[in-house]
This record gives C-alpha cells, sequence and structure tokens, in this order.
C-alpha cells in the first residue's frame, strides 16, 4: 500500500480505474461515488493499521487492477524494439516484482486482522466518548467515556481474543494467528490487572 501511495502515477491509476468502474454503474447513487485513496498507518494515529487494511480490502479488485496495468505499461515503456523483450538490465520497479504481489492466502490474513481489530475499534471509541448508544448484556446504555467502561472494555476484549484463539484452526497460518493472540491476551492481562488493582484502590 505504501508503494501506490508515495508513487503519484500509481495514485492516478488507481484513481482512473475506479472512476472507470463509478462512471459504468447502473445508478445514479453509485455513479455520483468518488474514487478513494489508499491510506498509510503511522505511528502517531490509533488503530491506522486497521483502516489502512481496511481500505486495502475495500480496494482489493482495484488495487490488483492498478498493480497490472503499472506492469504492462512499464514493460511497454522497457521493452527493446528490435527483440520485443523487457530490456536487460533495467531496474524492474519493486511494486510489481512477483515477491511484492499478495496471495489470496495474504488477502485471508488481512481479512483476519480486520475482524480481531475490528473488536479494539469498537472498545476505543466506546473510551473515547462518542456517545452512540450500544447494546450491552444488562440493557443499553450511552458510551461518554466511563471509568467502568474501561474495566468492562478489558473483560470484552481478552474474551474477543480467547474467541479468535479458538477459532484459529479456521484461520490462515493458524500457528501465527494463535502465537500473536496469545501475546495479545498477555499484554491485556497485564494492564488488566495493573487498572483493575488502581480502580479498587481508589474505592476502598
Amino acid at each position: 500500500m505504501h508503494g501506490i501511495y508515495r508513487a503519484q502515477r500509481l495514485s492516478y491509476l488507481l484513481r482512473d480505474i475506479q472512476a472507470d468502474d463509478i462512471n459504468k454503474a447502473s445508478s445514479a447513487k453509485l455513479r455520483a461515488r468518488k474514487p478513494l485513496q489508499v491510506i498509510r498507518d503511522n505511528d502517531t494515529r490509533w488503530l491506522s493499521q486497521l483502516y489502512m487494511i481496511r481500505r486495502a480490502l475495500k480496494l482489493r479488485r482495484h488495487i490488483e487492477l492498478t498493480i497490472l496495468k503499472f506492469k504492462q505499461e512499464w514493460e511497454d515503456e522497457n521493452r527493446a524494439k528490435r527483440t520485443k523483450q523487457v530490456r536487460k538490465g533495467v531496474k524492474v520497479p519493486q511494486i510489481i516484482k512477483d515477491e511484492s504481489q499478495l496471495t489470496e492466502n495474504d488477502w485471508d490474513v488481512l481479512q483476519r486482522i480486520e475482524e480481531i481489530l475490528t473488536e479494539f475499534e469498537t472498545v476505543v471509541k466506546t473510551l473515547e466518548g462518542d456517545g452512540q448508544v450500544r447494546k450491552r448484556k444488562h440493557g443499553f446504555v450511552g458510551s461518554y467515556g466511563n471509568i467502568w467502561d474501561v474495566i468492562l472494555g478489558f473483560e470484552r476484549l481478552m474474551a474477543k481474543l480467547e474467541k479468535f484463539k479458538a477459532e484459529a484452526e479456521d484461520f490462515p497460518d493458524p500457528e501465527q494467528f494463535r502465537i500473536g493472540i496469545n501475546l495479545a491476551w498477555q499484554k491485556m492481562d497485564e494492564y488488566y490487572r495493573s487498572k483493575l488493582s488502581c480502580w479498587l484502590d481508589d474505592q476502598s
């Protein structure tokens, strides 16, 4: 995704491929849509990797077409007139190398990661106090960033991680997912015990 984000030519190709689909849409509502750009993760925005992955999944077909079209254009531009083959010694852009392409398994992994990180997004938004009404076990409550929601958030995420770990056998690369989920659960447990201890001290 970073390769497309950084390269102006690739960004234009991605936009044009989407625009072509939009113009051919069957309804006025669909034709009113605007092309989307890939999202780049960063170190300062919460869950930026989730938003990058989510946008990539949404644009998967367009991204794959963009890389394919770019590869065809690059090969045409660097083809020798006599042999019609790509000239030897020409530096191949990283984004079109075989090892840079996402496989079906890679996309499946991204889909699973998106599912897991979405659970974290739900808790983060609840703790931000966005005022949205969400269904809870004991009824409907507004989300206003209440302090007790921190403990509930930890408990929800730890339970969800346990669920994902139990389902990991059906994931691509299940052992890697189990390792990652276990590490996440251990870190959550560490924070949970710390927060719970502080909360109990405040109540005494």
